[in-house]
């Protein structure tokens, strides 16, 4: 018994042995690739949202979780249908937006996605019946998680940096 248990045994650990040593390079390959695929769709979004109307609006819903966390620096907590209305109207219109310093931190089993970068946007808002033009030095972090195969964005956070 022993003689047919032991070679049996030996292969299953042998097998354990060689997953274990190719999981760090799949979990590698596989959180690069979120991190491409994440990074493609928050570049992707910069022309849409400059332009305002109802591309911006239809690329804010299908990216975005139904129950969205939207913080704004001048708006507050906003809800998607709230930020889809403004883009569909064109009241949310940056003129400009300049994203840079991009780092992408991949999660779990390269399911959650965590965008933090920095932004310059120039634009004009409608406060109080005023149209109003800002400048506006912002730090934007984004998480996104991947269900059933789709990228949505769940946070959405704005914290505007003050001039020095």
């Amino acid at each position: 018994m022993r003689q047919v248990c032991l070679p049996i045994v030996l292969m299953m650990l042998m097998t354990s042995a060689v997953n274990a040593q190719q999981t760090p390079a799949d979990k590698a390959a596989k959180d690069q690739q979120a991190i491409e695929e994440v990074t493609k769709i928050e570049k992707d979004k910069i022309p849409l949202l400059v332009n305002s109307g109802p591309a911006a609006a239809d690329w804010f819903d299908s990216h975005n979780a139904d129950d969205l966390a939207y913080q704004d620096p001048d708006a507050g907590i906003l809800t998607k249908a709230e930020v889809s209305a403004q883009l569909r109207a064109g009241t949310r219109k940056p003129s400009s937006i300049k994203q840079y310093g991009h780092r992408v931190r991949v999660y779990g089993d390269g399911n959650v996605a965590i965008v933090t970068y920095l932004g310059d946007v120039t634009g004009k808002k409608d406060k109080a019946g005023q149209t109003l033009t800002f400048v506006s030095h912002e730090a934007t972090t984004d998480v996104w998680v991947k269900q059933d195969g789709t990228w949505k964005r769940v946070v959405h956070s704005v914290t505007r940096i003050p001039a020095e």
